[in-house]
């Protein structure tokens, strides 16, 4: 009996503390939020206000240059999310954009952060643990999806990051999509995301028993920011991780040859990794492993197609 008694009370303050929050483009940071007709306009706003099981549906459209930054943590059970949708919550079960040369992103069919290329910025900003982003894509920031802060348990889902490159006269290193930066970072997983035409890394995953899978990473310029074409399509830096399904394409006779998928220590172990089942297409350094850290990985079923002139 005191048993179900305390399966009932968690039920009830589970459903108590678990909340519903939208956000559109035509809505006001005054409002309530706990329905689209009462929504918040920022993404900024809500990663403020959601806590751990609440749930935030973007609705499609242009949010502009916010700089959002989620800072709070959730729980393995009750995570925080973030996810887009275009004209009903869970309407959108797969990425819409298929790659083309000079293709423009569409904020009618997922919610879009542009930075407008405004100097040295992330456009969505990870720093708690169990974090789900979903259904958004971002562009023209020196960052795009910036994960930091030693994350555990965040997912990233459906993210369509691109063109992230330097901005005249900035210092530092610029120009990264989706980045996870910590060394301690764990648990974490990227997939069913598509990353385009980042100067330094179109993928830089830092971190331990990390999942990317089902992603893409294409590059097709020359003149990002300083004449930059992208280095890393997959730079992975960490042991135990899974890299599968996943594909890499270099379009064109670009001015950098580039680094397909690469393991790089750089001073740290990398060990135990497994990429399987990927496609790299026109990249001399198709399949990489860098540095004497780097061992007891395994590739395999990997398909390499044509090579740089």
């Amino acid at each position: 009996m005191r048993a179900r008694l305390l399966v009932l009370v968690f039920l009830i303050t589970h459903s108590v503390f678990s909340t519903e929050y939208f956000v559109t483009t035509n809505g006001n940071d005054k409002n309530k939020g706990r329905s689209e007709s009462d929504a918040w306009r920022t993404l900024s706003h809500a990663a403020r206000k959601a806590k751990a099981g609440d749930i935030v549906w973007i609705k499609a459209g242009n949010y502009g240059s916010e700089n959002v930054l989620v800072e709070r943590s959730g729980t393995k059970d009750s995570p925080i999310s973030f996810i887009g949708y275009r004209n009903e919550p869970g309407d959108i079960n797969s990425m819409y954009f298929t790659y083309s040369k000079d293709k423009s992103l569409e904020s009618s069919k997922m919610p879009l952060l542009d930075g407008g290329h405004g100097g040295i910025n992330e456009g969505f900003t990870v720093r708690g643990n169990y974090i789900v982003v979903k259904n958004i894509q971002i562009t023209n920031y020196s960052t795009l999806m910036y994960v930091t802060n030693a994350p555990e348990g965040v997912v990233l889902d459906n993210i369509l990051a691109h063109t992230a490159g330097r901005t005249e006269g900035q210092p530092g290193e610029q120009g990264k999509g989706i980045l996870f930066n910590s060394d301690s970072s764990t648990g974490n997983i990227i997939r069913n995301s598509t990353v385009v035409n980042c100067s330094v890394a179109n993928y830089r995953i830092y971190g331990n028993n990390n999942l990317i899978e089902n992603c893409k990473s294409y590059a097709d310029r020359n003149d990002l920011g300083k004449g930059e074409a992208t280095d890393y399509y997959f730079v992975i830096r960490g042991s135990n991780n899974l890299i599968k399904g996943c594909y890499v394409e270099r379009v064109g006779n670009l001015s950098h040859n580039g680094h397909g998928i690469s393991l790089k220590a750089v001073g740290r172990k990398t060990e135990n990794n497994i990429i399987e089942n990927c496609t790299v297409v026109n990249v001399k350094g198709a399949i990489e492993a860098r540095h004497s850290q780097v061992k007891n990985n395994i590739f395999r079923d990997i398909e390499i197609k044509g090579w740089p002139t």
